[in-house]
C-alpha cells in the first residue's frame, strides 16, 4: 500500500444511515464501492489507476453462506481483454470459505485458518496452459499460461470481510479480530446481553453472528420476553439455539417456525445461572457460562 512521505498509510471507511459500510478510501490511489442487499454484501467494486474491478457475490438462500463470485473487469480503460471470471465457494460447516474453484472446476485458490478465523496460508493456485496450440506444442507447455492474479478473496465467516489494511473483519455492526476471537468493539447493548461485552461466540464451529450483534440481541429479546428474572446472575437462553449452525439445530428451526413458535418467545428459553457459585438456594438447573 503506497505511503506519505512521514511512512504513513491511511484507509478511510464511510458508512449509510443503517450501519452499512458503502466504501473504502486507500489514501489517493485507490477506493473500493460497497453495494448491498438488505444486510447482505452482494458486491464489491474496486477503482484505481489500472480501471475498475467489480465483485458480485451469490449465496444460499436467506443466508449468509456464500456459493459463488462473479468477477468482471478490466485492467485498464483502454485495454479490451476483460478480466471477467467465475469461481465457486467451498466451505466448511461454519460457512467459512476454504476453497475457490473455476468454471472448470479447477483449484484457483485455497486458505486454512486457526479455529478463530484467523488465516494461517492462503495462495492463489498458478495456472497452466493445458490445451497449447498443436503446432507451438513444444514451446506453450512449459510456458505458464498468462493469467491475471483475481482480487483477493475477502470473505470469512458468515458476514464477515476481511480489512487487509488492518487485519480485522467487518462484521457489519462490529469489528472482529481473528488473532483472539474476540470483537474489538463492546456489545452495542451493553450488560443487557451478557458480561462478556467482546463475545463472538460460545464456539465458532456451531455458531454464527453475521451482523455483530445477533448473538446479543437474541438473548436481549429473549430476557425480555422471559421476564421475572431470578437473579441479577442469571442468564436468558435458548432450549433450540438461536443461530447453531448444526443440522439438527436448523431442523428443530424450522419445526417452531412450522408450529408459529417464536425463536426467542418464552416457551424456547429458561434463566440459567451464570456459574455455580450464582445458583440460588434449591434451584437444581445447570449452570451456563455461555453468555
Amino acid at each position: 500500500m503506497p505511503k506519505d512521505r512521514l511512512g504513513i498509510a491511511t484507509t478511510h471507511f464511510e458508512y449509510d444511515a443503517f450501519g452499512r459500510r458503502i466504501r473504502k478510501l486507500n489514501g489517493s490511489y485507490a477506493s473500493t464501492d460497497f453495494p448491498w442487499d438488505g444486510m447482505r454484501l452482494v458486491q464489491e467494486t474496486y477503482h484505481d489507476h489500472q480501471g475498475e474491478e467489480a465483485l458480485a457475490y451469490l449465496y444460499e438462500a436467506n443466508s449468509y453462506v456464500p456459493l459463488a463470485r462473479i468477477d468482471q473487469g478490466k485492467p485498464a480503460a483502454n485495454d479490451a481483454d476483460a478480466r471477467d471470471a467465475v469461481y465457486y465457494f467451498h466451505n466448511d460447516v461454519s460457512g467459512l470459505p476454504e476453497e475457490l474453484t473455476d468454471a472448470d472446476g479447477e483449484l484457483v485458490w485455497q486458505a486454512r485458518y486457526k479455529v478463530w478465523g484467523n488465516a494461517v496460508q492462503e495462495e492463489w493456485v498458478a495456472r497452466v496452459s493445458h490445451r497449447p496450440d498443436p503446432a507451438w506444442r513444444e514451446v506453450q507447455a512449459a510456458v505458464l499460461a498468462p493469467t491475471h492474479a483475481p482480487r483477493p478473496q475477502n470473505l470469512r465467516f458468515q458476514g464477515q470481510y476481511l480489512d487487509r489494511e488492518t487485519g480485522l473483519h467487518y462484521n457489519t455492526f462490529r469489528y472482529y479480530d481473528p488473532d483472539i476471537g474476540r470483537f474489538v468493539n463492546p456489545d452495542p447493548i451493553g450488560l443487557a446481553g451478557g458480561n462478556n461485552l467482546y463475545q463472538y461466540a460460545p464456539n465458532p464451529v456451531s455458531w454464527i453472528d453475521p451482523w455483530g450483534w445477533s448473538c446479543s440481541s437474541d438473548a436481549k429479546e429473549l430476557a425480555e420476553n422471559l421476564r421475572n428474572r431470578p437473579s441479577v446472575d442469571y442468564r436468558a437462553h435458548h432450549i433450540v439455539m438461536s443461530n447453531s449452525k448444526d443440522p439438527r439445530m436448523i431442523a428443530l428451526r424450522q419445526q417452531m417456525e412450522d408450529l408459529g413458535i417464536p425463536l426467542n418467545g418464552a416457551k424456547n428459553g429458561a434463566w440459567l445461572p451464570k456459574d455455580a457459585n450464582s445458583r440460588l438456594t434449591g434451584d437444581l438447573s445447570t449452570a451456563h457460562s455461555g453468555e
